[in-house]
Parts: C-alpha cells; sequence; structure tokens
C-alpha cells in the first residue's frame, strides 16, 4: 500500500493572486496498482462547486473520467469507463480492469460556477495492488498492544435517529460522532448524512464525501482521508495519539447486534490490551447508551479483511 498527499498552501497562494480556477497533480514512476482512492481536504464551496477528475498511466495515459462533484448544492460521483484503457471510475474508487496495471495518476480539481480554489488545502491518494496487499495483510495471532487506550467518543446510534433510511446512515452516524469529538463540538448526524448523500447513487456511505464533510467542518486543525490500513498498529498509533478512526466490516462478530452482512461502519475508539479487544462506537445498536462496546481483535480485523481494510483516518493538520 501507497499513500500520497500533496500540500496545496504555496500553490494556492498563487492561485489567488492569478485567480486560476484549477489544479492539477500528477505522479509517475509508481509501483503497479489496480486501485486509487483520492481523498480532499477543503472548505465546502459557498457557491459553485469542484469537480475531480483522474487518468492513470497504463501504457499510455488514459483518458480523463470524471470523479467527484462537490459543491455548495451537494455532491456527486460516477461510474465512467475510458475508451482508450481498461480504467473506470466507481463510486468511491478508481479501478483498472481485466487485470490491467497503472504506474501513474493525474488528479484535476476544477473550481466552477463562482467556486474559487481558496479553501482547498490539500489532496491525498491511496493505491493498492489489490492482489499483494491482500497477501500483505496477515492477522498476527500474537500481536497486542503495549497498553489500554480509550477515547471519550459519545454514543450514537443511528437507529434511534428520525431518518426514513436510518438503516443505511452508519456511515454518517460514526462518522460525525467522531468529528464532534475532534472538535468539541456537536454535528447531528442526520445533519451529516444530508452532507454526504451521493445524488450519483442514492447512497450515505461514499468514503470519499465522508472525508470531505469532515474536513469541512473541522477546518485546518484536522486531515482527513480514506485509506487501506495494512495493520491494527495502524489504527492503534492513531489511537495512542487521541485520533479515532472510522472502518468498514462485513460479516459476523460476536456481541453485535448482528451480522453485518453488507458494509457496516464503525467507530474504533480505543483498545482494551488485558483482553485483546478492539473498542469500538458502534451505531447499529438500537439505542446510543448501547453502542459503546467492545469485539475481538482478531475477529474484528478478518471483518475488516472481508471490506479490503478501509478507513477513515484523521490526522492533525499543518
Amino acid at each position: 500500500m501507497k499513500q500520497y498527499l500533496v500540500l496545496l498552501m504555496s500553490i494556492l497562494q498563487i492561485s489567488l493572486f492569478s485567480e486560476t480556477t484549477l489544479f492539477e497533480w500528477k505522479e509517475e514512476s509508481l509501483n503497479p496498482f489496480d486501485e486509487l482512492v483520492v481523498s480532499w481536504n477543503a472548505q465546502r464551496p459557498i457557491v459553485g462547486e469542484y469537480a475531480i477528475s483522474v487518468s492513470v498511466k497504463c501504457n499510455e495515459w488514459s483518458e480523463e473520467l470524471p470523479y467527484a462533484v462537490w459543491g455548495a448544492d451537494g455532491q456527486c460521483t460516477f461510474t465512467s469507463i475510458a475508451k482508450n484503457a481498461p480504467v473506470r471510475t466507481n463510486e468511491d474508487t478508481i479501478e483498472l480492469l481485466q487485470g490491467a496495471k497503472a504506474t501513474g495518476f493525474k488528479v484535476k480539481v476544477e473550481a466552477r460556477n463562482g467556486a474559487s480554489l481558496e479553501h482547498l488545502r490539500w489532496l491525498h491518494a491511496t493505491h493498492v495492488d489489490s492482489a499483494l496487499f491482500k497477501e500483505k495483510v496477515i492477522l498476527d495471532e500474537s500481536w497486542k498492544g503495549q497498553e489500554s487506550v480509550v477515547i471519550p467518543v459519545k454514543g450514537r446510534s443511528q437507529m434511534a435517529l428520525s431518518h426514513p433510511r436510518n438503516m443505511s446512515i452508519c456511515s454518517p452516524t460514526s462518522t460525525s460522532a467522531v468529528v464532534s469529538y475532534l472538535k468539541g463540538e456537536d454535528y447531528p448526524a442526520v445533519d451529516f448524512a444530508a452532507k454526504v448523500w451521493d445524488a450519483g447513487f442514492d447512497i450515505y456511505g461514499n468514503w470519499i464525501f465522508a472525508a470531505a464533510e469532515s474536513s469541512s467542518f473541522l477546518g485546518k486543525q484536522y486531515n482527513c482521508y480514506v485509506t487501506r490500513f495494512d495493520s491494527f498498529e495502524v489504527i492503534y498509533a492513531n489511537l495512542k495519539r487521541g485520533l479515532p478512526s472510522v472502518v468498514s466490516v462485513r460479516g459476523e462478530l460476536t456481541g453485535a447486534i448482528h451480522p453485518y452482512t453488507s458494509g457496516h461502519l464503525i467507530a474504533v475508539i480505543g483498545y482494551d490490551a488485558e483482553r485483546d479487544r478492539i473498542l469500538c462506537m458502534d451505531p447499529g445498536y438500537a439505542s446510543d447508551n448501547e453502542t459503546h462496546v467492545a469485539y475481538d481483535r482478531l475477529e474484528f480485523l478478518r471483518a475488516c479483511a472481508r471490506r479490503g481494510y478501509i478507513a477513515y483516518c484523521f490526522d492533525i493538520g499543518n
């Protein structure tokens, strides 16, 4: 797994002076990959929107494909297949098809209809070779954290919310609980859900929109991004710094309210070293005061593996 980020502060100072509405980021000569996820940190435009597009380098550069539109009046992602290369955008991801691999990517952010790049702070990209990534992630039977840690994220149940699709809003419920804790200011889950609803797919669980809205709410103090983690040490290191994560699980978890047969997003808020359990705020329970639960670490990581170890991570901003 490789991750890249580009800081935009100095570039944006130039773009403000020249009134530029376009930013492009290119990386080449990378290890071969077949999946790319791009996150951005910005204040949501007051007017207009950002249009994010991508292309990847196989033997040659693919045509530019629409990835996401994020703006004052909503957001959407796309499914779009390149005509000149085996690559497509598909909701949160850029995917290589037919066994193809890419060794480079280009991301373009265009401010349209009155939007400005002034508040675009940075971009983050995670790319993986899915076959090698799955082989790399080994569940160490003997690993235990050096000490217990718990972060006091308040319980938040999606089932207790007054929302017509509360069964489908685990991502905004978990993420709004985390960002409310980090900022010390409540962001109601229903309001967060409205800000991450993907009009292109009619879903509330779009990964990149969860990161973008988190960044818009938290501001420069935090960086928010989507990644695929390759060990619990990554999550544990963040916990030690007081930083929860939101991860996706699938399948059975002993003690869970029911099997999560499709993707379910849970906030990881601590680790119990004595019992080797991961402490979670699981929004699937019926009431807020039931959502603080502890899952066996290995069983939990196997549930994460079924979803490719996807996570929303938070870091201290620059």
